[in-house]
């Protein structure tokens, strides 16, 4: 696309070229962290930070990405819904490995605490995908002699598959007490007959 700086119209491409910057990184700063043109064609290049690509980085992108660019594929379920990145974070890699920390292991993902507001250090943890998952703002909640759980949750607790609770609650409507404590039916296998000896 083109952008106009100083009366000057050219496109990203060529601005990168002129400004000695790579073209990713000022369409990021256009784009993506919604800086304004003279900020992004006049702000020097922070330091190296090593980390690009590590797991930390890749997820700090992601971020960015599905709540500030119009055009990912996220975009509707994040930036569209009023989900945002504080800004100490959109301007600094380095400043949200300095609150966040490493991942514990590579299979933690960010996750918002709270699911109804956006990415800044009090809401935001590292969290397994099992735990990200019973976050989720689509999670049917049950309650049961004074303790509530998700669906998910209660099916760890009462060895019950999760899809069948999610049947009996969910799609038949039955009390919490009965769907917890009732037995899942034996299944049946019909027996196939034995081939006769000739």
């Amino acid at each position: 696309f083109q952008v106009t700086f100083r009366g000057e119209t050219l496109a990203v491409t060529e601005w990168a070229k002129r400004l000695g910057i790579k073209r990713t990184t000022l369409y990021g700063r256009l784009k993506k962290r919604g800086w304004d043109t003279e900020r992004a064609f006049t702000e020097k290049l922070g330091p190296r930070h090593g980390k690009r690509g590590s797991p930390e980085h890749r997820s700090w992108k992601s971020m960015l990405h599905r709540c500030h660019c119009p055009t990912a594929a996220m975009y509707p379920w994040y930036g569209e819904k009023g989900i945002t990145v504080c800004e100490r974070w959109r301007e600094s890699f380095e400043a949200f490995l300095e609150d966040m920390g490493p991942k514990p292991t590579p299979k933690h993902q960010l996750d918002r605490i709270d699911n109804t507001k956006g990415y800044y250090p009090c809401n935001v943890r590292w969290a397994t995908g099992k735990e990200n998952q019973r976050n989720k703002g689509n999670n049917r909640l049950v309650t049961f002699q004074g303790e509530t759980l998700t669906i998910s949750e209660w099916a760890e607790r009462t060895g019950i598959c999760m899809w069948t609770l999610w049947n009996r609650i969910v799609r038949r409507g039955w009390p919490a007490e009965r769907a917890l404590t009732t037995p899942p039916a034996a299944k049946h296998r019909r027996k196939r007959p034995k081939p006769s000896c000739p």
